[in-house]
C-alpha cells in the first residue's frame, strides 16, 4: 500500500476464449486507486501479481511473458509493462519493494517443478535500478532474500550465513549481519548478551530505522525495531534495538 492508500495485488481473470473447456481462470495484475479499480494484465502470459507501488504511481509484481512458463519480474507505469529482465543461473524473480527512485528489490529462484512450485536451488536477493539487474549475494550460505529498500537505495533482507539464517542490511555494495551492527555488551554483541538473534529485516524507512523479527534462546520469536545511533563509517550505521 501507498502512502495515499493506493493498493496494488492481483485478481481473477477467466479465459473467455476458452470458456467451453472451463479453461481455470489465471490471475492479473490489479491496482486499487481513488476508489477503482483497475486491470493491469500481465506481460503476456497466463498470470500477472502486482506486490509493491511507490509514490510516483510505479508498479512492480511478476508475471508470465507470452509463451513462457517462468515468472519474470515487471515494473508497469503509464499502462506499459517493463519486464526486468534475468540473471545468470536463475529463471523465476520476485520483486517485493520499490523506492521513489525505481529501484526494485526482490529475490531470483527456479521452480525445478512448476506445477508444485518446489525448488532446490538458491534464492539471492536482487537489485535492478537504471535497466539492470544486480545479483546481491548472501552472508555465505545458499540463500538471500531483499524484501524492503528505502529512498537513500538502503536494502534489507534475510540471508543465510551458512550456519543459519541472519537479517542483513545491504548499502554501498556490500552486505552486512545486522547482528553485528548492534552495540556491544563488553566484547560481546548486544543481540549475543540478550541472547537474541535477529534473524529477518522485513522494512526500513528513509530515517534509517529497521523492522526485523529476531529468535530469543526460548525460541520466542519478537520484532524488533533497529535505530541507527553513531556511525563507524558513512556507510555501516550501528543500532540501537527494542521490542
Amino acid at each position: 500500500m501507498s502512502a495515499t492508500g493506493s493498493v496494488v495485488g492481483s485478481i481473477d481473470a477467466a479465459d473467455k476464449s476458452n470458456a467451453q473447456k472451463r479453461t481455470p481462470p489465471g490471475s492479473h495484475a490489479a491496482l486499487w486507486k481513488d476508489g477503482k479499480l483497475t486491470d493491469l494484465g500481465t506481460m503476456g502470459g497466463r498470470f500477472g501479481v502486482a506486490t509493491a507501488l511507490n509514490g510516483k504511481g510505479q508498479v512492480v509484481g511478476f508475471s508470465a511473458p507470452a509463451g513462457m512458463h517462468e515468472q519474470h519480474g515487471f515494473l508497469w507505469e503509464n499502462g506499459k509493462f517493463r519486464d526486468l529482465g534475468t540473471l545468470p543461473g536463475f529463471l523465476d524473480y520476485a520483486p517485493n519493494a520499490i523506492n521513489d527512485h525505481g529501484q526494485v528489490v526482490g529475490w531470483a529462484f527456479s521452480f525445478d517443478d512448476i506445477k508444485t512450485h518446489a525448488t532446490t536451488g538458491p534464492d539471492h536477493a536482487f537489485l535492478w535500478e537504471n535497466g539492470r539487474m544486480q545479483d546481491l549475494g548472501t552472508l555465505g550460505g545458499h540463500d538471500s532474500r531483499a524484501y524492503a529498500i528505502n529512498n537513500a537505495g538502503a536494502v534489507v533482507g534475510a540471508s543465510d550465513t551458512g550456519q543459519g539464517g541472519a537479517a542483513f542490511l545491504y548499502q554501498s555494495g556490500r552486505m552486512v549481519d545486522l547482528n553485528t551492527l548492534v552495540p556491544a555488551v563488553g566484547n560481546v554483541p548486544l543481540a549475543l548478551a540478550l541472547s537474541r538473534h535477529l534473524s529477518i529485516a522485513l522494512a526500513i524507512n528513509d530515517g534509517g530505522q529497521i523492522v526485523a523479527l529476531g529468535n530469543q534462546v526460548n525460541n520466542e520469536t519478537n520484532v524488533f525495531l533497529l535505530t541507527p545511533t553513531a556511525s563507524v563509517t558513512k556507510e555501516t550505521p550501528i543500532m540501537d534495538q527494542s521490542k
